[in-house]
């Protein structure tokens, strides 16, 4: 099973679902693009207002100019 970013997490739940319920486990688990789950976020921004959080975004760097006028 490969998952990535909020797929990691996704496959990361599944093998655990999966671990409970006594079947047959998948051969692997591969994962990238984010921290395993005991290493927690050190700031969220989900709860920000639309104008913060793209603000936030956009600090991050990486994205294109184009994204300079989003709300």
């Amino acid at each position: 099973m490969y998952g990535h970013s909020m797929g990691a997490i996704v496959g990361y739940l599944i093998c655990k679902k999966i671990e409970t319920l006594n079947i047959k486990k998948p051969l692997q688990l591969i994962v990238s693009g984010v921290k395993a789950p005991v290493y927690p976020r050190k700031e969220k921004i989900a709860h920000l207002s639309d104008s913060d959080f793209w603000n936030k975004i956009l600090n991050f760097g990486g994205m294109p100019e184009d994204f300079d006028n989003c709300p």
